[in-house]
């Protein structure tokens, strides 16, 4: 089987915009890469709620087959094709799991629990993460109490390919979709320290069942309470229930942005964006999908502070970008959002890292070095 790397841009159907149906899509296409060696990976099996998840993306159920990686050079101004072989069956590889998600991140907004949940299992290699399944049962079934993954302890299938790996089990909770829009805040735990409970289950989780036996698996719990979405105090903040490209206060130059951080996290990063709409989607007469953030600046704060004082740079600095949006749309009719040319976003990153050592952290490849993070962002105005 192969999966070949453009999208079908004449199919009407608004699904997820990295989610092929047989029969519908051919290829897909990622753009704007920047130069450079990637690692790439597809899965491909069973889903189930299409329809709804074109509302709602967390009602969509996935259950993958088979999956394929490779390691591609990107050159600038150059088309890369490529053919992706689906050789790894993951139907008979790793070992049961059954996870428990046992605590949603606090919405500061509404001092509730986040509503979705999401388990991903998922190998950090050595040169990136891969994800080998999105499982969305919590949603589907909101009286679920857990649910039966397969994880990779085979480490040889990444040896192969040059890859170090270690097996992980991420757990998300979110704030609900709007019209398919999957709105920022988001709270994540970092499970990689279960493979010691196999010992417990005897060698029979190594094996694949025969039919009618039951898989002997593990318990995973979260190892630690989801944190609070980080809030944001300066600028001020668009009133919750506001349409969702509504601006709140605004950031002069030099101006300074304040949070509170959630309990337990000691590293924050803040992202300055500039936002575009989804395109009109126009077999349904709706808007799917979110506005993408195209980041300008990139903040890393330690943990002692909560405020950060914007540089005063001038408009004709070298290699700075000015904090604007270079693609504003307001008065189109192609889209339910509009983004003036002083609309940008601020998007805060809380997170708790496993050195907890400002100085030692590599910030080159932080996802390899956390345990929790919290997400939100905020729409404000520039001067």
């Amino acid at each position: 089987m192969l999966f070949r790397g453009v999208r079908n841009p004449d199919s009407l159907l608004p699904l997820p915009s990295n989610l092929l149906v047989d029969g519908l899509y051919e290829e897909y296409a990622i753009d704007n890469l920047r130069p450079g060696r990637y690692l790439v990976y597809v899965l491909a099996g069973r889903a189930k709620h299409l329809l709804d998840a074109i509302d709602d993306t967390y009602q969509l159920s996935f259950r993958p087959r088979a999956m394929a990686i490779a390691e591609l050079e990107v050159a600038a101004n150059e088309q890369r094709n490529h053919d992706f072989v689906l050789d790894i069956d993951l139907r008979h590889v790793g070992r049961a799991i059954d996870v428990v998600i046992a605590s949603c991140g606090i919405d500061p907004r509404t001092m509730l629990p986040l509503p979705n949940r999401l388990i991903l299992p998922m190998v950090e290699t050595s040169k990136g993460l891969i994800f080998t399944d999105v499982d969305t049962s919590f949603n589907i079934d909101p009286e679920l109490k857990k649910t039966r993954q397969r994880v990779f302890f085979d480490d040889a299938i990444f040896a192969r390919r040059g890859l170090s790996s270690r097996t992980s089990v991420l757990s998300i909770s979110g704030r609900k979709t709007v019209h398919g829009f999957d709105l920022p805040g988001i709270s994540m735990i970092v499970n990689a320290d279960f493979a010691h409970l196999f010992d417990e289950v005897g060698s029979d989780s190594e094996k694949t069942p025969s039919e009618g036996q039951t898989e002997a698996s593990v318990v995973v719990k979260p190892n630690a309470v989801s944190l609070t979405l980080p809030k944001l105090n300066s600028p001020a903040v668009a009133l919750a229930g506001s349409a969702l490209d509504t601006t709140g206060g605004v950031l002069s130059r030099g101006g300074e942005v304040a949070w509170t951080k959630p309990t337990g996290s000691d590293l924050m990063v803040l992202h300055f964006n500039y936002l575009t709409a989804p395109p009109q989607v126009k077999v349904f007469n709706a808007h799917i999908g979110g506005s993408t953030s195209h980041v300008l600046w990139e903040v890393y704060v330690s943990a002692e502070h909560q405020r950060w004082q914007l540089p005063v740079l001038l408009d004709s600095a070298p290699n700075y970008p000015v904090l604007y949006n270079p693609d504003p749309n307001l008065g189109s009719k192609l889209s339910n959002y509009h983004y003036g040319p002083k609309t940008i976003e601020i998007e805060l990153q809380a997170v708790e890292t496993r050195k907890r050592d400002f100085e030692q952290l590599n910030l080159i490849d932080l996802n390899s070095q956390t345990l929790r993070v919290s997400q939100d962002a905020f729409v404000v105005t520039v001067e």
